[in-house]
């Protein structure tokens, strides 16, 4: 057995064991991600292993309550793995779609063009591992 299969052999039960608490608690949801962010950027070198792996996150938690806030956060650990599962939320469509408008405004009479939510940018800088900052429960939101 050659190091790579060792460590992918060993993270599968932590990914498996996060995903579960994810399941069942949904304070866990931003920590949870964040954790197997970094559980993929450990034991994954090939983009393609670390896709399969967030595709098997997604098909288990599809059940999950507060679904749209957790599509969220996977739709951020899938950007950046190389998956594509699709995701339910209005703002997990616009991500995909610029042009999808997330509010109804069809009871405007004159068609208004709002600029994109979506900061292009900002996806690019987006690092493979989630920062502890960012769900860190102790934070003040200062940042």
């Amino acid at each position: 057995m050659d190091e790579q299969e060792s460590i992918d052999e060993s993270i599968m039960p932590l990914v498996s064991i996060v995903a579960d608490v994810v399941s069942k608690n949904p304070k866990a949801i931003a920590p949870g991600v964040g954790v197997l962010s970094k559980l993929l950027l450990k034991g994954q070198t090939k983009l393609s292993a670390s896709a399969e792996i967030v595709s098997k996150i997604t098909k288990k938690l599809e059940n999950t309550p507060n679904l749209e806030y957790l599509d969220i956060w996977l739709q951020r650990l899938s950007l950046l793995s190389g998956s594509e599962p699709t995701f339910s939320g209005r703002m997990c469509e616009v991500v995909k779609d610029h042009d999808y408008s997330i509010w109804d405004s069809s009871f405007i009479r004159s068609k208004m063009n709002l600029p994109s939510i979506i900061d292009e940018a900002k996806i690019q800088e987006l690092k493979p591992e989630i920062s502890t900052e960012i769900f860190d429960i102790f934070n003040d939101y200062d940042a």
